[in-house]
């Protein structure tokens, strides 16, 4: 008799610790996590540290993140892209160069800014654009004043992380 008051309790234990396992996977997947944007990586690290990157990607909790960075040399100035991809296949280019070209569009924005360099100014241009999975800017986008808003804030981030410009970013206009 003592037999199934063993596989009674055993059972019991069994369903309890299935349950409590379970709840504990529902409470995971239920709870507040940044979107990865915050975690960028590589060159871009802390250029992208804006809350209307993720807004724009739609909230996506998953993205990639590439780092294009280009060194100075004798003929062309410092540059940095950073690209993020969101989870329904958005995509996010900021671009921080010399004779950066703004695309047409909604989704589109730049800022130009001088950058000083070895006491040598610069003209520059920061591009944000948001492009959907074909491509092709999107036309339903933020609006070019939210992302002449982005432009500005990664121009301000860029010229003082990566270019390294004397000052950060000076004279910043919209373009």
């Amino acid at each position: 008799m003592r037999h199934p008051r063993a596989l009674i309790a055993g059972g019991a234990a069994l369903l309890l610790g299935g349950g409590l396992l379970g709840w504990h996977v529902y409470l995971d997947q239920t709870s507040y996590r940044p979107p990865a944007v915050t975690l960028s990586h590589g060159e871009c690290r802390g250029l992208l540290d804006d809350p209307g990157v993720a807004e724009v990607l739609g909230g996506a909790p998953r993205v990639s993140v590439r780092t294009d960075y280009r060194p100075a040399d004798e003929t062309n100035p410092a540059s940095v892209r950073c690209s993020v991809n969101g989870e329904d296949g958005r995509l996010l280019t900021a671009e921080a160069a010399f004779g950066a070209v703004l695309p047409g569009g909604n989704s589109a924005g730049a800022i130009g800014f001088t950058c000083t360099l070895d006491g040598k100014p610069t003209g520059y241009r920061a591009v944000v654009t948001l492009t959907g999975k074909d491509g092709k800017v999107l036309a339903d986008g933020p609006g070019r004043a939210r992302m002449n808003e982005l432009a500005r804030g990664f121009a301000e981030r860029a010229a003082g992380k990566q270019l390294g410009c004397a000052g950060g970013a000076e004279s910043v206009t919209t373009r």
